[in-house]
């Protein structure tokens, strides 16, 4: 009998680790997304030379699914100048596994980010991606100059970790 009143108090024992374990992993880890931030130029700079290169100015943003799984994403533009503090709504959307979108500068403008009439003839600012998986985000940014001579760059864009949106 006595036997018989240990193992039970053996398995009772192992039953309160088994429970403790399992409320432990309950206990939900916090959950991020994704955050790219990218500033962007786009439009056609012919008088500013001091603030910006003269020339055409374009900004792409591709985003890059290369995970097994869907990706839900909310896009949205901050511009800077000329109308500085200006938002667009966010735009929801999903980049499907295994495929790549792109936002160009006319997008941006789509967007909401259009310029009121007398206003220069670019605009500039920062385009947000929040994304509930990890994506492959590269910009590339080019200057075509009066003379035809053109520049261009391409750069991934790092994440950061933010609170599920």
């Amino acid at each position: 009998m006595r036997h018989l009143a240990l193992l039970f108090d053996l398995c009772s024992m192992l039953g309160l680790l088994g429970s403790e374990a399992a409320l432990a992993k309950k206990k939900k880890r916090p959950v991020y997304w994704y955050q790219y931030a990218v500033t962007f130029t786009c439009g056609t700079n012919t008088t500013d030379a001091m603030r910006l290169p003269l020339g055409e100015h374009v900004s792409q943003l591709t985003i890059a699914n290369l995970d097994g799984t869907d990706a839900s994403v909310l896009q949205r533009i901050a511009v800077s100048y000329p109308l500085p503090g200006v938002v667009t709504n966010e735009l929801p959307g999903t980049v499907s596994a295994g495929t790549a979108q792109q936002l160009s500068c006319q997008d941006a403008l789509d967007l909401g980010a259009t310029l009121p009439p007398g206003s220069p003839t670019y605009a500039q600012g920062v385009a947000v991606v929040d994304s509930s998986r990890p994506l492959h985000v590269t910009v590339t940014r080019s200057v075509t100059r009066a003379g035809g001579e053109t520049s261009m760059q391409t750069e991934l864009v790092p994440h950061r970790l933010i609170p599920q949106r």
